[in-house]
């Protein structure tokens, strides 16, 4: 009412009335389309909105004579609407193009802004009011302002559940009352009951756009630009109220929610009302209430005009209207911004420079708002956080750049190729690139990569936690290509199945992809090979064992290792076949005789991560063969794999055969689990 009330002293402040009356309609039938969503929220008539139809109006004024229309409340009105309704034919387009993708690159520190510009253009507005009570010696009025904003703020604070704006108006009402009894004159109402049942829609002289004179393409001009800066904002607080409430609660709007709610919204801004968005505070004392029901929702559209009929808003004073102003203005300011700004000037040395920026934003955006107009701030806001963002992605398009000193495959090597794989270490470089890669960064990226193809033999680009990519950076990409090759570096791509199609796509437009791999972990397992077979001719390529060795492996005297033989069942497995698989029962455990075998477990996004890699003389298996519980990963063979099974009922035949021997193998056993433990613990 507070918001309806600003506009309307722009308009006729005689009509304030039908302009509540319009708002409480259009409450009503946003929540009667907004009860089956699944993000549901408490729509109201919002400041920022207001604020800038405000600003523009001041605008058309000035232009009215040369548009050929006469300043009068009803042009006023008739230019107001053309906006609002221009507002409801563009934002069922923003939803419809998913325009909420750009609007999440805005940073926080804008809205931080936006919600202090808000708070200080009320506190001017209103200590206007309050200045010229003092000045008049109207004490009376005075505290019954502030006793509005004093009710309304313990209300939020120490009644989550009450609505704090409607407390506030009621104690100011009740203070009316009792200060009439005590022979004060009676307060300035909102409004007259006279006019109660117009609505803005009726007031306006529309006939008077086809008049003689009137520069209708000049007209539509304005009002389409001022449509679109509106739109941004009704926009934009649309998609942080549904993010934010959406982290207090869990629920998601569904892809079309949106075209209920913009019928709604047309309908209620062809009756006069201003653009309607979701409310914050309110949105979130009903959720703590557990009041975001669908019945609660249309029972709180019904109310809306309910209260309305019974003609109890007329009654109510304008100081308590200026109260409940007030306390918006306390509900919008941006208190960590607030509390920040006071840390920097009492210590600064202890504000981070990232702070500092985001001070800038904050401050930047307030003082456009404030001493020029809310336009103007909006366009600053929108503008400045996009270069906020490209700024900050800027410096994090890369997340790390590691050496294979430092990182290692899950792969089990011997000690000697351990040993020749540190030893080499430097010459694998692993770059893990990140976030919004586009044309602002794609020159730094581009010498970052460059420089480390002078320091390396092997250069792995880990794209997994890239979240775009535009062609400038595809092409930088493609340089860097181009330099490795006169410099015989070898580079790889690993991640570009997570990073996504979109991704990879941009990639393939501008390059010819070199080879892939689904993870760093598969890269770095490439790299190693590729420094073991440069350094240590057939070092990874060893013979196949033979039966003999098995016994030898386990620590075996040759009788001992003769009868365990005996026992064995031999199976060899083509690539992809899979060993054991997570979950299933076995006692079992088997020997690689050669090959390899990854084992995997499931991954926090769904996929198999590799965990290991075991090539032959490894035992694997040992865990289920030891207690009998089922298999804790999926191992499969990566080649062409020769094996040595040892079931546990023929392991206890060899116990009670050669009892030193099976004490020997238990012995190794311990030891290998030893030896893998230690290993996570270096990784973990």
């Amino acid at each position: 009412m507070g918001s309806v009330g600003l506009l309307y002293a722009h308009i006729n402040v005689h009509w304030v009335l039908p302009g509540i009356f319009a708002a409480l309609l259009g409450m009503l039938l946003m929540h009667l389309a907004g009860a089956r969503s699944q993000r549901p929220m408490v729509y109201a008539v919002r400041f920022m909105e207001v604020a800038t139809l405000i600003n523009f109006l001041d605008i058309f004024i000035e232009k009215m004579p040369a548009w050929g229309l006469t300043d009068s409340p009803g042009h006023r009105l008739m230019l107001v609407m053309l906006v609002c309704m221009g507002v409801a034919l563009l934002l069922p387009m923003c939803h419809a193009l998913q325009f909420a993708r750009f609007a999440r690159l805005i940073p926080l520190p804008v809205f931080a802004g936006f919600g202090n510009a808000i708070c200080l253009t009320i506190l001017i507005s209103q200590s206007k009011v309050l200045g010229a009570l003092v000045q008049n010696s109207d004490w009376v009025v005075v505290g019954l302002i502030l006793a509005t904003v004093a009710c309304a703020i313990i209300t939020q604070h120490y009644a989550q559940r009450v609505p704090a704006g409607v407390a506030g108006l009621l104690m100011g009402s009740v203070m009316a009352v009792f200060f009439v009894l005590m022979g004060h004159d009676p307060l300035p109402m909102i409004g007259n009951a006279d006019i109660a049942f117009n609505l803005p829609v009726l007031l306006v002289p529309w006939r008077d756009l086809l008049a003689a004179g009137v520069d209708v393409g000049a007209i539509a001009r304005n009002v389409a630009f001022a449509s679109a800066i509106v739109t941004v904002v009704a926009f934009l607080n649309t998609v942080i109220a549904e993010a934010f409430i959406t982290q207090m609660d869990g629920k998601r709007a569904q892809s079309t929610d949106w075209m209920p709610l913009s019928v709604a919204q047309w309908l209620s801004i062809a009756a006069g009302s201003t653009p309607l968005t979701p409310s914050i505070s309110a949105t979130r004392g009903a959720a703590v209430a557990g009041a975001l029901t669908p019945a609660a929702l249309v029972m709180l559209g019904l109310m809306c005009v309910l209260v309305y009929v019974s003609g109890v808003l007329s009654m109510l004073p304008v100081a308590a209207i200026s109260g409940v102003l007030l306390f918006d203005a306390w509900c919008n300011a941006n208190r960590p911004s607030l509390r920040l700004s006071w840390q920097y000037l009492v210590r600064r040395n202890t504000v981070k420079e990232v702070q500092k920026e985001d001070l800038l934003m904050v401050w930047l955006v307030v003082a456009a708002a404030v001493l020029y107009n809310m336009i103007f701030g909006v366009l600053v806001g929108v503008l400045g956080g996009l270069v906020l963002y490209a700024i900050r992605n800027g410096r994090r398009m890369v997340r790390s750049i590691r050496t294979g000193e430092n990182l290692h495959s899950n792969c089990m090597w011997s000690a000697a190729e351990s040993e020749l794989l540190r030893a080499h270490g430097k010459q694998t470089h692993v770059v893990a690139l990140d976030g919004a890669l586009f044309f602002g960064v794609a020159d730094a990226l581009q010498a970052v990569l460059k420089e480390e193809l002078q320091q390396c033999k092997r250069l792995i680009l880990d794209w997994s936690l890239v979240t775009s990519l535009d062609s400038a950076v595809a092409m930088a990409i493609s340089n860097v290509l181009d330099a490795a090759r006169p410099l015989q570096v070898k580079v790889v791509f690993c991640g570009l199945e997570a990073a996504g199609a979109e991704v990879e796509g941009a990639l393939s437009v501008s390059l010819t992809l070199p080879l892939q791999f689904p993870d760093t972990d598969r890269a770095l397992e490439w790299a190693e090979v590729d420094v073991l077979q440069a350094h240590a001719a057939g070092a990874v390529v060893p013979k196949a064992l033979g039966l003999h060795s098995v016994g030898a492996l386990l620590g075996l005297t040759e009788k001992d290792s003769i009868a365990l033989t005996q026992v064995l069942e031999f199976r060899t497995y083509a690539p992809g076949q899979t060993i054991f698989q997570r979950g299933d029962s076995g006692a079992d455990m088997v020997i690689i005789l050669h090959g390899g075998a990854d084992v995997r477990i499931p991954g926090f996004n769904g996929r198999d991560v590799r965990v290991a890699l075991y090539r032959q003389g490894a035992i694997v298996g040992e865990m289920g063969f030891l207690d009998g519980q089922p298999r804790s990963a999926t191992v499969t063979a990566v080649s062409d794999l020769s094996v040595a099974v040892l079931q546990r009922s023929a392991f206890d035949a060899y116990a009670n055969q050669c009892p030193a021997g099976s004490r020997q193998v238990l012995m190794h056993l311990a030891m290998e689990l030893n030896s893998r433990l230690r290993r996570t613990n270096r990784i973990l």
